[in-house]
């Protein structure tokens, strides 16, 4: 019971646990709770950190972090890792790889710019006319090494 006291944001010191001040004065369950922090949401017109599994048929709630759309069972973690494309995760390896280089002080991502020469040239080939944002990132580096 103390574990759950601290969800609440206005505990009693006699250790039961009490409501958000202009609503319940008890809440009996622990749902009850989460109930409250979505209709307060909702009201304020705010977008509601909580939604529905997109597996058909699971129906789970999910919390919204970052871009999480499937609740954690294990035949819904399936269905996210067969809904992520190759390319987009190759995108996605290829953005972090230049990303962390653009990031380094002008010394270090020279010398690691001209230890990783052939994949910066591969990462401009390959994206080439499919993004060019990654493509001329790669060659702005490209450039930095001559």
């Amino acid at each position: 019971m103390m574990h759950i006291k601290f969800l609440f944001k206005y505990g009693a010191p006699d250790g039961k646990l009490r409501a958000f001040p202009y609503r319940t004065l008890v809440y009996k369950d622990l749902a009850d709770v989460v109930c409250e922090f979505v209709l307060r949401e909702h009201e304020a017109r705010r977008l509601v950190p909580v939604g529905i599994c997109k597996r058909p048929g699971c129906g789970n709630p999910v919390a919204r972090f970052k871009k999480r759309q499937y609740c954690r069972t294990e035949a819904c973690d399936r269905e996210g890792q067969k809904r992520d494309s190759d390319l987009a995760r190759e995108k996605n390896r290829d953005n972090v790889f230049l990303c962390r280089l653009r990031k380094k002080p002008r010394p270090a991502r020279l010398k690691e710019a001209r230890e990783k020469v052939e994949r910066l040239r591969e990462i401009e080939s390959y994206w080439r006319g499919r993004n060019d944002t990654l493509a001329k990132h790669a060659l702005k580096l490209l450039d930095e090494v001559r």
